[in-house]
């Protein structure tokens, strides 16, 4: 679903690859 997203308090973009991981983390917040 989401390609690459720009968490706006990660400050970095989600890439493909570890959106599986960095999305848990913005879920988690």
């Amino acid at each position: 679903m989401i390609d690459r997203v720009r968490c706006p308090y990660c400050g970095y973009r989600i890439f493909s690859k570890k959106r599986s991981k960095v999305i848990k983390k913005v879920q988690a917040r």
